[in-house]
């Protein structure tokens, strides 16, 4: 189960954000692509801090049950 939440927030969720900025439903910010990797860099990196503040200031038992 964690690996699914994990495969979650740091694949699917910052082309999420990509499409729905290029929809004009989030700032254009998130649209961008990276031309040397073709990835969603900015919307990954708003991600993974989100994500990596979510772990350091919650409980792992609050995590879990946010992932379940």
């Amino acid at each position: 189960m964690i690996n699914v939440s994990f495969h979650w927030i740091y694949v699917l969720q910052p082309r999420v954000f990509m499409a729905m900025a290029r929809d004009g439903l989030l700032p254009h910010f998130f649209s961008g692509i990276h031309k040397g990797t073709q990835i969603p860099l900015k919307s990954t990196i708003v991600t993974g801090v989100f994500a990596a503040t979510l772990a350091f200031f919650m409980d792992v038992s609050q995590l879990a049950g946010m992932v379940s």
